[in-house]
């Protein structure tokens, strides 16, 4: 998987475990996401992500604002995986119509 496909997949985690946190995701759906990072990242990646996201959430605006930050996906990303994403692979690219 590429970079920019696991900081999206992260992003959306975050987004399906905060709207849990908040009543409105059922235990089905949140088991499928946390389960989808575990396979795309390491096995057990959403309990290794526990200490940063409590650090990092804590600091305002909660799992939402996380999902929100690019450089804090970036630093999850490369706390999970143990290395860090080349910035080639993060960068928005638009080629011109012909």
């Amino acid at each position: 998987m590429n970079p920019d496909e696991a900081l999206r997949a992260l992003a959306a985690w975050l987004l399906t475990e905060d709207a849990y946190e908040r009543g409105g995701v059922p235990d089905e759906v949140l088991t499928y996401m946390q389960d989808h990072i575990d396979d795309i990242l390491a096995p057990n990646a959403t309990l290794a992500a526990a200490d940063f996201l409590r650090e990092h959430a804590g600091a305002g605006g909660g799992l939402a604002a996380v999902a929100r930050d690019r450089a804090a996906l970036r630093a999850l990303l490369t706390h999970l995986t143990g290395r860090q994403p080349e910035p080639s692979d993060l960068q928005w690219r638009a080629d011109r119509p012909t």
